[in-house]
């Protein structure tokens, strides 16, 4: 019975889930890949399915095999009425998948303004990092997504944050030759000089990417003043 709920689920077939329900099938059953119901229901983008779940006490916080929840399937649906919903059920906004994404990681990776900013509003730890270290900020800078930039620099996302290699949000956007985030983040109080923990500066890191849109901006922004200035003195 607990196969027919899940092709159900993944059918979409409510009448038939809530048949096999009544009649005792698990609402909690797994896959060969771990997946639940209400994975299915949330990746089929079936909010009413989900909401009768919801209604019937599925567990809304299980993971797959590869550390994936409802919600982060529905985050990676753009399903918001789901991602909504969940939230208002008591979703966890921290679970993570084998890399350590958290769903806010990954609606900011794709873009999705809206979902980012629910999970925002509902707590989401904004500065949440991956394997890598890679925050949600840093991957709406490599991305391209300046709403998102916006939206996290709002809820206090930490622009200093540093990746393994050193990389922070800023350096991002700069070997990723995005002329429009770097001045996003200058606009946004971001030091054009700023360097990370090994000393390199954004100007540094455009200039070895060859991205020369980022170098002029940064140049037209006052970048290696103090040290022009510096040398100068020096002579």
């Amino acid at each position: 019975m607990e196969y027919e709920l899940i092709s159900a689920a993944r059918a979409g077939n409510l009448e038939l889930v809530r048949q096999l329900l009544s009649e005792g099938a698990d609402l909690n059953a797994r896959d060969a890949k771990g997946w639940t119901p209400m994975h299915w229901a949330n990746f089929e983008n079936d909010s009413d399915l989900v909401k009768l779940l919801v209604d019937k006490g599925a567990e809304i916080n299980v993971q797959d095999e590869m550390g994936r929840s409802p919600l982060a399937v529905a985050v990676r649906q753009g399903n918001r009425d789901a991602v909504g919903l969940l939230i208002r059920a008591g979703a966890k906004l921290e679970t993570r998948d084998k890399y350590r994404r958290t769903p806010l990681f990954v609606a900011s990776s794709w873009g999705d303004k809206e979902t980012v900013t629910l999970l925002a509003n509902a707590g989401a730890d904004v500065n949440a990092n991956d394997e890598r270290g890679r925050t949600p900020l840093m991957m709406a800078c490599i991305r391209g997504h300046p709403r998102i930039v916006e939206i996290l620099m709002a809820y206090r996302a930490d622009v200093h944050a540093e990746t393994k290699e050193g990389y922070t949000a800023m350096l991002a956007a700069c070997v990723a030759c995005r002329a429009d985030i770097v001045g996003l983040l200058l606009d946004k109080g971001v030091n054009v000089d700023d360097h990370n923990s090994l000393g390199y500066t954004a100007l540094m890191v455009a200039s070895r990417a060859g991205c020369q849109e980022v170098v002029q901006l940064l140049l037209a922004r006052g970048a290696g003043a103090l040290r022009r200035k510096v040398d100068v003195l020096r002579l």
